[in-house]
């Protein structure tokens, strides 16, 4: 009886009524499985492909890859949301920052600037007592911008 009602379905329909809700309930709960460590891949394999012929079998199967698809689609859609707006936030203190240190006074500036040349020359001080030539090497070059930029501040340009 299922035969028939499988083979008499259009392409389209057994695409989307039977080959893609297991493929996707297939790979969730092998994914699953794997993230856990429990058993090795063969096993994890074979399990997940147990339980989805079960779910597939007892009509949970059509309930579990569209709860799936509708979870992926609104989990999908809201990451974008929050990376977005997390990204606006971050890239708009970052612009008010930077307005912030061209509003100052030469004189204001020059001493930010100095206060942030201390910072980086204890991060290298620690830097250079674990070995890390790397972050020494970034951390020089960092310091040798921001003394041209104190001395430009430091004239008024």
């Amino acid at each position: 009886m299922v035969l028939e009602n499988i083979l008499t379905l259009s392409i389209q329909d057994l695409i989307y009524t039977a080959i893609l809700p297991f493929v996707i309930t297939f790979a969730i709960l092998w994914g699953v499985l794997e993230a856990i460590k429990l058993f090795n891949k063969k096993v994890n394999i074979v399990l997940a492909l147990a339980i989805t012929l079960v779910a597939a079998y007892s009509g949970l199967f059509t309930l579990l890859s569209n709860y799936f698809l509708q979870f992926g689609a609104l989990f999908g859609v809201a990451t974008f949301v929050i990376v977005f707006v997390v990204g606006v936030i971050a890239w708009a203190a970052g612009r008010g920052r930077e307005f912030y240190y061209e509003s100052l006074r030469p004189e204001e500036k020059s001493k930010k600037i100095g206060e942030r040349i201390e910072k980086l020359y204890k991060e290298m001080k620690k830097a250079r007592d674990r070995g890390d030539e790397g972050k020494m090497r970034a951390l020089a070059e960092e310091i040798r911008r921001l003394e041209l930029e104190r001395e430009v501040a430091r004239r008024g340009l």
